[in-house]
């Protein structure tokens, strides 16, 4: 058994493995960090609630307690028909039974980003928590004018989480075509998020971004707004690997599954979290579905 980065739903696994050996079974676990960063626990780790180790879960501890092997590498090609993984650095691994659970990358097919911009991406979570002493320095060393692309719930909160982490004031606007307008939102929820944002002076605005410089950013409209400091929290998009799989995948370009998390074309590949869709049941692409994900991939 082969499970390919170590999310929220994988980490379950392994843990039920800690607990319940099977013979026979061989698990390997392949991550291109030792560690995993819960994103759940991301927001207070920015403002300064946790620490990084109370966020961060130890994966070659955790595949030693498994009885699993643990490789630090990155898959590059999967072959479904021979079973196979192409890795970047090691040598080919395959497999009986794979799970995949890679997160997802920040989604920026629609946006122009010049090299010279000081941009950070939100997903991955772990990349964002590696680069947050460069993000202190530069807010902490330039009057930043900060643009939260993306206008979803985590644009409102690493908002929140960053003008809590600052002690000067912070001046950050939210921009979005589609402002806070995810289904899972009640009126009041969206009210509710609204009146904390007015009160800590965070600014919204609407309108498609297309481009970022390293001083202002353009609208879909040709609007140019003057920022100089960029975070894209704008959606999840899927690995380039996968993206080339013969993995059935959705209009967004999401692996396909059924309930039971299996892919709809490869009865031996489980695919969970942000790289999967499930047949009849959209859900938003957030942490909180990988962990409840891992109940049933265990």
């Amino acid at each position: 058994m082969v499970l390919i980065g170590g999310g929220h739903a994988n980490i379950q696994v392994l843990k039920k493995l800690c607990m319940n050996k099977i013979k026979g079974l061989h698990t390997i676990l392949i991550s291109e960090h030792y560690e995993a960063t819960y994103s759940g626990m991301t927001p207070g780790y920015i403002h300064k609630d946790f620490n990084k180790e109370e966020i961060s879960i130890d994966l070659q501890r955790l595949c030693f307690n498994a009885g699993a092997t643990f490789i630090k590498d990155k898959v590059v090609r999967i072959e479904t028909n021979n079973q196979k993984l192409e890795l970047q650095k090691y040598h080919s691994i395959y497999y009986d039974l794979l799970s995949i659970n890679t997160g997802s990358t920040s989604n920026t097919k629609k946006i122009n980003i010049q090299n010279s911009s000081r941009c950070f991406f939100v997903k991955p979570i772990s990349s964002l928590v590696k680069k947050l002493k460069q993000i202190d320095q530069i807010i902490k060393n330039t009057k930043s004018r900060i643009a939260i692309i993306g206008g979803g719930v985590a644009s409102f909160e690493l908002a929140f989480s960053l003008i809590r982490r600052y002690e000067d004031p912070l001046d950050i606007t939210i921009f979005g075509k589609k402002i806070l307008q995810e289904k899972n939102l009640n009126q009041q929820t969206k009210n509710k998020l609204r009146a904390i944002a007015k009160k800590l002076g965070i600014k919204e605005y609407s309108g498609e971004v297309v481009s970022i410089s390293d001083t202002y950013l353009t609208l879909k409209n040709g609007e140019m707004i003057g920022c100089n400091f960029f975070l894209l929290s704008t959606g999840a998009n899927i690995e380039k690997w996968l993206l080339e799989s013969n993995l059935n995948k959705d209009e967004s370009g999401f692996i396909t599954v059924d309930n039971n998390l299996l892919s709809t074309n490869q009865k031996n590949i489980f695919v969970t979290g942000d790289a999967c869709s499930i047949e009849n049941n959209i859900r938003a692409k957030s942490g909180v579905m990988a962990v409840r994900q891992g109940e049933v991939l265990k």
